[in-house]
């Protein structure tokens, strides 16, 4: 479908976006137009407007809200992220992106969110985008610290979202919070897909030499040992073969792949099974 055969109600400034072509014509653009802190509001509509996921003109939108230093627009971004299902993986990456380029005066509303949607699957970006902050930023590093140990001091349920809260703390602080890794490992299941078990991260930190007890296998390393798989492209051909008829095979239903969607779970470092030769987190994890 063409933007002209879209109908549009937002301003001619907000629908020539439709028309820009990259990122830097979007800076010239917003220059020369004289964007300003009356646009914002429109300019979130237009981001958060549904009609338009699949445009880069959404993108271009969130640049802008970007360049104008728009605190308030975080919290509804985030919000629109996580609501809608299939959200194309450039959005969602400008997002990100987004988060980051605003650094420490976003953290307070990042916090916000994050314990008010604690067991969503999309604080696993955040996470990362926190990591960042402070490459860019290191006088981040206190405040952002504060929020992900009381991250994992909170009642939180989802396995991935409390993996991904370690993996990040550890990055940032290394062994400084051991105890309370422990500690959660200990009363809460945590995803053994994304930095392994505490064991592993111990070996990792350098305060142990080697496992005391067996390893505890991600889902993906079960799936991949029970087909055989040994590559991507194993695990290609293994879903071709198993796409013919109209109920889920058993491997399917393993996989979590529906007839529509054929989504695989896929762990967050394994190579994306698209073939693209990216990480899973960095190409289809939240298409």
């Amino acid at each position: 479908m063409k933007t002209t055969d879209l109908e549009l109600n937002y301003s001619k400034k907000i629908e020539a976006l439709f028309e820009l072509k990259n990122e830097n014509s979007v800076k010239e653009y917003i220059a020369k137009n004289n964007f300003s802190d009356k646009d914002i509001e429109e300019l979130i509509e237009f981001a958060t407007d549904t009609n338009f996921d699949s445009y880069m003109a959404v993108s271009y939108a969130v640049y802008a809200l970007a360049h104008l230093k728009a605190v308030q627009s975080i919290y509804p971004l985030l919000e629109h992220i996580d609501s809608v299902d299939g959200l194309c993986n450039f959005h969602y990456e400008t997002i990100i992106e987004f988060l980051k380029i605003f650094g420490k005066e976003s953290i307070e509303t990042i916090e916000n969110y994050i314990f008010d949607n604690a067991n969503s699957k999309d604080l696993i970006s955040i996470f990362e985008a926190f990591e960042y902050m402070v490459q860019n930023d290191p006088s981040a590093l206190n405040r952002i610290e504060e929020v992900m140990v009381r991250y994992l001091k909170n009642d939180i349920t989802n396995k991935a979202s409390l993996a991904f809260a370690i993996y990040e703390l550890v990055e940032l602080t290394r062994e400084k919070h051991i105890d309370l890794i422990r500690q959660t490992y200990k009363t809460k299941e945590v995803d053994p897909g994304v930095c392994g078990d505490i064991e592993d991260i111990e070996i990792e930190l350098g305060l142990r030499d080697k496992r005391e007890t067996v390893g505890v296998k991600s889902e993906i390393q079960e799936i991949f040992e029970k087909y055989d798989i040994g590559n991507v492209e194993d695990f290609k051909k293994l879903l071709e073969a198993q796409s013919t008829g109209d109920e889920p095979t058993e491997a399917e239903t393993f996989f979590g792949i529906s007839k529509e969607k054929k989504k695989p779970k896929v762990g967050r470092n394994d190579p994306c099974p698209c073939g693209s030769g990216k990480k899973y987190k960095k190409c289809c994890f939240n298409k």
